[in-house]
């Protein structure tokens, strides 16, 4: 599903979208009727934030006697609900998950008739779920008239009343109607687009035909609407008659080259992902529509995702960042979601860890090996993190779940240990024979264990076993002896985490590497208890040993070797993630020496990989704090604005030099990199002899792409509790739309409220809320957090409204949290201490 670029990053570090249902989601609700067909007439008024019309749900009861039938709704005015022209009756209901009307057909049916009820209904667009209405107000005067949808997980009930879980699948056909210039893009193939009559306008209107021949379920409806510039690819697949049309939406004035900055690899992955999973792309084209304020980063609707205009970049931003793994996550959901799509929340890791991987796969098919297994390890990293519940679960506690991240990365770690255990060929031929046997049908894990069986003939009970259905993750401790004389190499490992509850034993095979002077030994361990030891017969000169060499297993290791080893290991392994390892071993060791020292500089200057080049800054700056400052001054000439950065961030722990602030100086004017200028201005507020305000003032000038540069500066102001700076943060507060200055800006709020007099604590409050209730979903989230850092009474009402009556699911629960942290908090500050 959706990436976050930007809200939920405002408090914490970057991370994929947090979607978490609350338990009840988990499990698939009953129904009584096969949603066949979805057909849809609209106006959208943009400029009252309104729509109306009617909706035909066509069904077939699953068996006889069903008279009662229930439809999701949310907030709309329901008109009339209609049969064969009849008017029925309807009352509400509130059954979680569902929530909406149950309508009284007047007489049983069965399965042998399908019945097409048609119900009028009316909304506005409130901002808090479904559909949003983009306007220019007069703090942003610059934003597009835009309206566009967002229905993960059931919120497109907020818009259309009909069957909103995702175990029914159905076509759709769609009549939007809009003023001109206005465009409405949506799922499946442009029809026709007429002129349209609308009484009482000023406008020009015209109504837009899209059909979607195909059934896919109703969360994965979506439309965007705007004056638009529209940019198009297409490519040739095997398997498919005529070309697919790929388009590019973006926002007047945004330009080719930048649209295509963006979205010019599309070509390029629709090949890889159809080539390698055996299935040529199946909808007929795919939309890419770029909008503005999206709530998350990216979703993936059926043949039309939307993504944030935040993923646009001009040439200097390219530097630091780029759109490939959101566009390539969004595009490979419509095999893992779209064309086989999770029964229920609980299973959604077949969604989103499938996306992820995908996305990884993608990388290492652009820039190889190294990149994919970088990749790979952030993934792993935030898994282990936040790796506190199982994958797969249907008992969740939303209230104290912490693992609404782990469906992605988890999951994509866990398809990354299945590939490598499998191979190429069984496991591209499992993922094959899974989607051609599931093509466009609902799916649970289950089914994906039994294509793997049917494919390869493999049984891996004991594998979703442990790595879906249970949770944690192996803590391994490993100590290797080498004995030149007997060449023999003794292995002992243990396994150390904790084993109750839900976390295991691990079953894992484990492959190790010896290093030698005449070349690599491969060796295959399983370790199936708490610990085991194995003996190798090695042939040449033992130089380092490597388990999990290629870092394919979800874990933790500690691994006491000798420091030549640990040295052989930088400079000589071939994969980036080991000498990742290397320096962070060494950086643990209780004092550097020279010799460590010097192969720290030497691969500082010599790695060819950015990453490790930026962690060698990282590591001599903690190492030798009093002496590194010339080699991190030598490598603000590296051609990586990643490693720049590091460098300029490592001089914050060093002695610096006049030498290091007129370097810093110069990459903070001149850099083309904004995250470099944004490091250097954060070095230079650390060195002596800097007006800090005035840098800081100066850095408030400065554009840059997600305002970066001012960002860093707005938190430089906080730090030093400059003049007015609570005045320019309660003026900044209306005008954030990217997420490194929402972070700066509430956060800053937040630490000022802190040690603020009642007075100003009382307008950090009153700004603090009216942003979360004029804005939406994920922003209301963010300021709910910043605000429940404050003890106020303004705070406690305001979140206990967000928590009781806010229309997102995610927003209450998110509320409900903060309330309970300030509950505690003030419980604990009135605790007495002991004497």
């Amino acid at each position: 599903m959706m990436r976050v670029l930007f809200a939920v990053a405002m408090c914490s570090s970057f991370l994929w979208a947090q979607f978490k249902p609350d338990a009840a989601s988990f499990s698939e609700p009953p129904r009584n009727y096969d949603l066949e067909k979805i057909t849809l007439h609209l106006k959208l008024d943009v400029d009252q934030s309104r729509f109306e019309g009617s909706v035909t749900n066509q069904l077939r009861p699953l068996f006889d006697g069903v008279q009662y039938v229930r439809f999701d709704c949310v907030d709309l005015d329901i008109q009339r609900v209609a049969l064969d022209g009849k008017q029925l009756a309807f009352t509400p209901f509130d059954d979680k998950p569902r929530k909406g009307i149950e309508v009284d057909l007047g007489a049983p049916y069965g399965p042998e008739t399908s019945l097409a009820l048609v119900i009028e209904y009316s909304g506005e667009g409130t901002g808090n779920g479904g559909m949003y209405f983009i306007k220019p107000t007069e703090q942003q005067p610059d934003k597009p008239y835009q309206i566009w949808t967002q229905g993960q997980d059931m919120d497109n009930r907020l818009w259309i009343p009909t069957y909103d879980y995702p175990n029914d699948r159905a076509t759709t056909e769609f009549f939007f109607t809009i003023r001109k210039p206005l465009q409405v893009i949506s799922n499946g193939r442009l029809i026709d687009v007429k002129p349209a009559s609308v009484e009482n306008s000023k406008h020009e209107w015209q109504t837009f035909h899209w059909r979607m021949d195909q059934p896919y379920v109703t969360y994965l409806i979506a439309f965007g609407a705007a004056n638009w510039e529209h940019y198009s690819d297409q490519v040739l697949l095997p398997g498919r008659a005529e070309p697919l049309q790929l388009d590019y939406y973006v926002n007047q004035g945004v330009g080719e080259e930048t649209a295509r900055r963006s979205y010019g690899e599309t070509p390029e992955m629709v090949k890889f992902f159809s080539e390698k999973i055996g299935i040529p792309f199946m909808w007929d084209k795919y939309a890419q529509v770029t909008v503005t304020d999206f709530v998350v980063g990216g979703m993936e609707n059926v043949s039309v995702t939307l993504n944030t205009d935040r993923t646009l970049h001009d040439e200097r931003a390219a530097l630091d960042q780029s759109s490939r793994g959101l566009v390539a996550h969004e595009l490979a959901h419509q095999w893992w979601g779209d064309f086989l799509t999770s029964r229920s929340w609980a299973h959604l890791w077949l969604n989103e860890g499938f996306a992820t991987y995908f996305e990884s796969l993608f990388q290492r098919h652009m820039d190889g090996e190294d990149a994919f297994r970088l990749d790979m390890l952030q993934n792993q990293q935030s898994a282990k993190n936040r790796n506190t519940r199982p994958v797969v679960e249907t008992f969740i506690d939303p209230e104290t779940d912490g693992s609404g991240n782990a469906i992605y990365v988890k999951g994509s770690s866990v398809l990354y240990m299945l590939h490598d255990m499998l191979g190429e060929e069984l496991w591209w031929k499992a993922i094959h024979h899974y989607a051609q046997k599931h093509a466009y049908g609902v799916v649970d894990t289950h089914d994906f264990e039994i294509a793997i069986r049917e494919a390869t003939g493999r049984n891996l009970d004991w594998f979703f076993q442990q790595w879906v259905y249970l949770t944690g993750h192996p803590h391994l401790d490993v100590d290797a002896q080498w004995n030149a004389s007997t060449h023999q190499l003794t292995l002992n490992v243990k396994q150390t985490q904790e084993a109750k509850d839900l976390v295991p034993v691990f079953h894992l095979p484990i492959d190790v590497a010896v290093d030698t002077k005449d070349g690599v030994e491969e060796f295959q361990i399983w370790l199936d208890q708490t610990e085991g030891s194995w003996i190798f017969k090695v042939e040449g000169m033992v130089q380092n040993v490597r388990v999990d060499p290629r870092g394919v297993l979800l874990k933790e290791i500690t691994f006491e070797k000798p420091e030549a080893w640990w040295l052989y290991q930088l400079d000589h392994d071939p994969l980036a993630i080991g000498r990742l390892d290397a320096l962070a071993a060494l950086e643990a060791g209780e004092k550097a020496n020279r010799k460590v020292l010097q192969a720290i500089r030497k691969t500082l200057s010599n790695d060819s990989q950015e990453q490790v080049r930026a962690k060698a800054a990282e590591t001599l700056a903690a190492l030798d704090p009093d002496k590194a400052i010339q080699s991190l001054i030598e490598a603000l000439d590296d051609k990586s604005s990643t490693v720049r950065s590091a460098s300029l961030r490592a001089m914050n722990q060093c002695k610096n030099s006049e030498k290091a602030s007129d370097r810093a100086m110069k990459l903070f004017y001149m850099d083309q990199s904004y995250e470099v200028q944004a490091a250097a201005l954060k070095a230079l507020s650390q060195m002596p002899g800097q007006d800090v305000v005035a840098l800081a003032q100066e850095g408030m000038t400065m554009k840059s792409h997600e305002d970066v540069i001012k960002a860093e500066a707005l938190g430089m102001l906080v730090t030093q509790n400059a003049d007015g700076i609570l005045d320019t943060l309660i003026a900044e507060l209306p005008k954030v739309r990217s997420r490194e200055l929402g972070r700066a800006v509430l956060g800053g709020l937040g630490d000022l409220a802190a040690k603020s007099e009642a007075e100003d604590q009382e307008r950090i409050v009153d700004a603090l809320i009216g942003y979360a209730n004029e804005r939406r979903g994920f922003s209301a989230y963010a300021a709910a957090q910043a605000a429940a850092k404050i003890d106020h009474p303004k705070v406690r009402t305001f979140l206990d409204d967000l928590a009781h009556n806010h229309p997102s699911e995610f927003v209450r629960r998110s509320a409900k949290s903060a309330l309970d942290r300030l509950n505690k908090s003030s419980e604990a500050s009135q605790t007495p201490s002991h004497p």
